[in-house]
């Protein structure tokens, strides 16, 4: 696909994965302007396919259309803006999706995704396309393009050894998935916990169980491949929920009666309902998938009265990104950590449409988009792909 514009001195062309229209995506020639004070631009080496961008295509978060997708990412420092001392260009750099202000409540409490001053660092005009028009960056990121335009605050660094393929893992659905064990719920070892919902997040979470210590870990899922993946994860035990009559009821059954956590990583009332449903008396429930923003659960407000469940929400891990990401590095470098594992296929940047059409299908379990230096990664022909349709 040519770039048919031109770059002015300091900017870049490149290709990037645009949604202009519900449900359509399409690989588009981009500008990337030179960054502003306070912001850095990232060669891009990977960015990992998040249902959370599957969700901004379908219009089940609302951010601006057009927009740049891509939040799970990481790359080199590739140019540094007016300000900027705590990076230089060649730095390794893995993205994060929060963007604190570093000095509200939220953040000096160490909760920086509650920080409700997060848009002041999502950089606005530095990404155009062909005619010269703004797009709007997914997260004040953008990723999945050859180069991002991003805060400097969304930068985590990268250890020499961190395969960077791997670290864009890192970037999002692992951290959101370890740390609603670890950062939420707090799991102390020989807890039991079921997980609903055996995606890129759930499997995380059942490693996150599996690294603390979990003595069982009931997996829920509707694909046999789903569950076939968590028990390499660290799963116990797995629960088919289209071949069991009662979810909950099987889960009960497995565990004597309930489990002491139980974590939904979907983003539907009805597996939202049953994760509260599942845990014991006294137990917690942590609701971790996206839902959209006119959903709806129903709570037995008996049962988180007399039975005292806990009912928790977590988004990105509930953590402190800038220590737990690196953390998570070292769990991976140490084995107790598996990323390798995760990836199913490699896309090249063209390829961005069809890895979108297997993301909708939920075929594998994580694909990553590759460029510069790692596209040799992608092991087939990379065919022209203007356009998908979800």
């Amino acid at each position: 696909m040519p770039l048919d514009i031109r770059a002015l001195p300091g900017e870049r062309n490149g290709l990037g994965c645009v949604c202009r229209d519900p449900g359509k995506v399409a690989v588009e020639p981009l500008r990337f302007l030179a960054p502003g004070p306070g912001e850095v631009r990232l060669e891009v080496h990977a960015c990992g396919m998040c249902h959370s961008d599957l969700s901004v295509v379908n219009r089940k978060i609302p951010y601006p259309l057009p927009n740049l997708l891509g939040h799970e990412g990481a790359g080199l420092v590739e140019a540094v803006g007016e300000g900027v001392t705590d990076w230089k260009v060649g730095d390794r750099a893995i993205l994060t999706m929060v963007l604190p202000c570093n000095r509200c409540a939220d953040c000096l409490g160490s909760r920086p995704s509650l920080c409700k001053k997060r848009g002041q660092h999502m950089p606005v005009g530095r990404v155009l396309d062909a005619s010269g028009k703004t797009l709007t960056p997914m997260a004040g990121l953008g990723c999945m393009a050859e180069y991002a335009v991003v805060s400097q605050v969304a930068l985590i660094r990268a250890r020499e050894d961190m395969p960077l393929d791997k670290g864009a893992l890192v970037s999002c659905g692992v951290t959101t998935g370890v740390g609603a064990v670890m950062n939420c719920a707090k799991m102390p070892p020989g807890s039991s916990c079921c997980v609903i919902g055996c995606g890129g997040v759930g499997l995380s979470v059942i490693q996150g169980a599996k690294i603390s210590g979990a003595s069982q870990i009931i997996a829920v899922d509707t694909m046999p491949s789903k569950l076939t993946a968590a028990k390499q994860f660290g799963a116990t035990h797995s629960v088919n929920a289209k071949t069991v009559q009662n979810v909950v009821k099987e889960i009960a059954r497995l565990s004597g009666g309930g489990t002491d956590y139980a974590f939904e990583a979907i983003g539907l009332p009805q597996t939202a309902e049953q994760a509260i449903e599942a845990v014991r008396a006294g137990g917690t429930a942590v609701i971790v998938g996206v839902a959209d923003q006119k959903d709806r659960a129903k709570l037995k407000l008996a049962k988180i009265n007399f039975l005292e469940t806990v009912v928790k929400g977590s988004f990105m891990g509930s953590s402190v990104p800038m220590r737990f990401v690196p953390m998570l590095c070292d769990f991976y470098k140490k084995g107790d950590l598996l990323l390798d594992e995760f990836v199913s296929q490699y896309y090249s940047i063209q390829e961005a449409c069809t890895a979108f059409d297997d993301l909708a299908a939920g075929v594998g379990l994580r694909g990553v988009i590759v460029m510069h230096q790692l596209q040799d990664l992608v092991e087939r022909p990379t065919p022209e792909a203007p356009m998908s349709r979800l």
